[in-house]
């Protein structure tokens, strides 16, 4: 520093000069104060700084004014740059394609794989282990595309030399070889249930699972390895296909085990990561019902109750039995649980409140009913314990009602916790093999399922008619199953349910537009929500179910729905990371929400791309995630924290004559959408959400960071008849009935051909259609039932009324 008088400059010795620094996110997330120097004898202050933070800044030196030595202040600034270290390293890969074929191409995701000299080896994986380095038979590969800039990806073509199976694949640059990965090997993601015993079946659902699913021979095989002596027990498989395989566990003895499985005779075994499954001794006939859930175990089987015999009722449809129910209710939950048996008869109750351990099953659901004559609300809710622990069920019932009481709007089942309540202990609700016959033009009948439960909801090869009738549970937070039911609404969802650990399967669902009560109906298929309920809604099996006739001009009509409402929380840049940690300059972070909540952090641009984590803590912009960064973050990496539906299976669904067709509205992670089947829909529509200025919310995957897409979500269909490439994506043509099978799409599309679902000369299809209701399209798209009654119910329509256009729903 120096003073000026007239043109002479002398050197200020001995003032204190302060440095800050200035620039994005410094203040908030990055410290501003560098520190303090005094100048020398030439009025120059020196100061040492090392940057934690690479960026574009500026340090700005100052002094204050000092009256007594009648100088001014003096403030000045120099533009400083922190760079980012380069990549110094061997290639990382983070991911690679799967069910890749020989001619196909394959892509490696990951980091250090720009530069021009990066090569990509290839070798059959033969044997036990996976090879650390390429063999002598290991092909080096021709990159056919590349990030230049970036190095996040390199694509390439597997050679048609290679017999279709597993490969150890490799990445390398100047600094070497990345480490190894198995493409197309077995990748078991998770579990049905935790627990298993002697006769019951369990479901691994993975990716990679069936050989055949890539070119190969179905060999898959699983075992499991006790985790104290680590001898491999065998198990029997059931069913494999490439995202699920059911197995029993055997004679495999009490105990934990690992979970391995290998979709080849001689390849590596890969173990299930994070859990295990354990075995137990759950006694004589442990799942009369047939359940196949480890929980069956839970109830008392061999107390059974006989409503009339021991309790009084008279199941004559005239007198009330509400008390007498409900005192058979209370007495079996004090006496250790067990079976309230309803012989045939119609049993008349106003409502009616369940305990724990307690199961309501009749003789036959078409001859045990339970008719309401209440006035609205709950017809069955809990009480006490059957809040707190649960452990209800209800079996070979029919649910029917009086409409002529209700004063409001009724729900059947309202089970467990209220609605958000926080830190759920409930669990092991069953509904099973039951028929809800409600009317379908009754803007009093509302949901039928509302569970509040911490674990394990099973609805099982139920049928379920009423107007506003679907399963709305979205208060449910791990192990929900809904299989084989039928559903037949005219408002709201089919299914609305988020949880983790969900099975949708086999499920029939249909909506009605009701003349003069639902011409503007608002209603979706089925849809798995997560939102603001707390929790991720994830590892979600989609696959075998059919959902027609859904939406009208007020709704959307989303025949199969991904939806996150409220589950952005805030986006920004990395500022700094380190193996288990990231430092969050922040953009914006919605006010309303905490992050003591349940969140996950993804990196969507820049290093480290396409990587997630659950935030295991924070504190002071610093994130710790749950495991480590494959590729650490830097300072052009870019964030979102939000929750996530992740592990997506939604397979071998058909759709049909609906106004929406399959929508993911973004926040979906890792999600495979194959082999479905879509008619008269939209097809499916991908979207995602970027950061506004006008309404803020977290930037999510654009369409050019969208490079985790797995290939399939393109090629929709199966190997019947032969591709087709043309203007509505790839197609594929059905030999025996020539319906089209449709690609993405961002229009309505038409079915041609003559046989939509049914054959024109009233046959069904083969085998490899699934096509439980009968339904013609005809030569212009049209989508009717056959006009004849008689033939109409010979295909398996079980509506009385016929019409060209639809099948108006009344029950003959």
């Amino acid at each position: 520093m120096e003073s000026v008088a007239g043109s002479v400059y002398t050197p200020l010795e001995g003032i204190e000069v302060e440095f800050r620094l200035e620039g994005r996110y410094v203040g908030s997330t990055i410290p501003d104060e560098i520190g303090t120097a005094v100048t020398d004898e030439n009025g120059e202050a020196n100061i040492a700084w090392t940057a934690d933070y690479a960026g574009e800044y500026e340090v700005a030196a100052a002094v204050p004014p000092d009256d007594t030595a009648l100088l001014s202040g003096a403030r000045d600034k120099m533009k400083v740059t922190v760079l980012t270290a380069s990549w110094e390293q061997p290639p990382v890969i983070i991911r690679a394609s799967e069910a890749v074929k020989a001619g196909e191409a394959l892509s490696l995701y990951g980091g250090g794989m720009e530069g021009a000299d990066t090569s990509v080896w290839i070798e059959p994986l033969i044997g036990s282990t996976l090879p650390l380095t390429p063999s002598s038979q290991a092909m080096e590969l021709t990159t056919e595309q590349r990030e230049a800039e970036g190095g996040r990806f390199v694509r390439v073509v597997v050679p048609t030399s290679l017999d279709d199976g597993m490969y150890a694949v490799w990445a390398e640059n100047t600094y070497g070889l990345s480490d190894p990965v198995a493409v197309n090997g077995a990748d078991p993601r998770w579990l049905s249930d935790d627990e298993a015993f002697a006769g019951m079946e369990v479901r691994l659902f993975g990716r990679n699972l069936d050989a055949a699913e890539f070119g190969g021979t179905r060999q898959t095989q699983i075992r499991l390895v006790d985790t104290v002596s680590q001898n491999a027990e065998p198990a029997s498989l059931s069913s494999v296909s490439a995202y699920a395989l059911d197995f029993q566990v055997g004679s495999a003895p009490a105990g934990e085990y690992a979970v391995e499985v290998r979709n080849g005779s001689n390849v590596p075994w890969t173990r299930l990561k994070d859990e295990t499954l354990t075995v137990v001794n759950a006694g004589a006939n442990p799942d009369p019902l047939g359940l196949n859930v480890s929980w069956a175990k839970d109830f008392n089987w061999l107390q059974v109750r006989d409503i009339r015999v021991d309790y009084g009722a008279s199941g004559d449809g005239v007198a009330n039995d509400t008390a007498a129910i409900q005192a058979a209710i209370d007495d079996i939950a004090d006496d250790g649980g067990g079976v309230l048996y309803f012989p045939a008869g119609t049993y008349r109750y106003t409502g009616l409140k369940m305990r724990a351990g307690v199961v309501l099953q009749g003789e036959d659901p078409d001859t045990a009913i339970l008719h309401y004559t209440g006035s609205g609300g709950a017809m069955i809710g809990s009480k006490g314990d059957g809040i707190t622990e649960g452990r209800s069920g209800f079996a070979d019932l029919k649910w029917t009602l009086d409409e002529n009481g209700l004063a409001s709007k009724v729900n059947l089942f309202v089970l467990g916790h209220p609605w958000n309540t926080p830190n759920q202990t409930a669990g092991r609700f069953f509904v099973y093999r039951s028929i809800v016959d409600f009317p379908l033009d009754n803007p009093m009948i509302g949901p039928s399922g509302i569970i509040g439960a911490k674990e394990d909801v099973l609805f099982l090869d139920n049928e379920i008619t009423g107007y506003e009738a679907g399963i709305y549970s979205p208060n449910v937070e791990r192990r929900a199953t809904l299989r084989n039911n039928r559903f037949d609404v005219a408002e709201g969802n089919i299914v609305n349910i988020g949880a983790k650990r969900m099975i949708i399967e086999g499920n029939h669902g249909t909506g009605h537009l009701i003349p003069g009560v639902t011409e503007g109906g608002n209603f979706r298929g089925i849809k798995f929500g997560i939102g603001s309920r707390g929790w991720n809604a994830e590892q979600i099996y989609m696959a075998s179910n059919t959902i027609e006739g859904v939406g009208s001009a007020f709704n959307d009509g989303e025949t199969l729905l991904m939806e996150s409402p409220g589950s952005n929380f805030a986006d920004g840049e990395i500022v700094a990371a380190t193996a288990d940690t990231a430092t969050l300059g922040i953009d914006y972070a919605d006010p309303a929400r905490s992050w003591n909540e349940q969140w996950n952090i993804v990196i969507v641009d820049g290093k480290g791309l396409g990587q997630m984590r659950s935030i295991a803590g924070y504190e002071d912009h610093v994130a710790t995630v749950d495991e480590p960064w494959t590729i650490v973050p830097d300072r052009t990496s870019k964030f979102s924290v939000l929750r996530m539906g992740r592990d997506v299976v939604v397979a071998d669904n058909l759709t049909l004559n609906s106004r929406g067709g399959i929508q993911v509205y973004h926040n979906t992670y890792d999600a495979v959408i194959a082999d479905n089947v879509s008619e008269n829909t939209q097809g499916i529509s991908i979207w995602a959400r970027d950061t506004s200025t006008s309404s803020p919310q977290a930037e999510l995957f654009h369409p050019s960071e969208a490079q985790y897409a797995d290939r399939r979500v393109a090629a929709i269909g199966d190997d019947l008849g032969r591709h087709q490439r043309g203007a509505g994506g790839i197609r594929q043509s059905c030999g025996r009935c020539r319906r089209i099978r449709s690609g993405i799409q961002g229009q309505r599309r038409r079915s041609r051909g003559i046989g939509g679902r049914v054959h024109a000369e009233g046959r069904r299809c083969g085998d490899t259609h699934r096509f439980p209701h009968a339904v013609l399209v005809d030569g212009q798209g049209r989508a009717g039932h056959f006009a004849g009654r008689k033939q109409h119910r010979q295909l398996g329509c079980r509506h009385s009324v016929v019409s060209r256009r639809r099948c108006e729903f009344s029950k003959g």
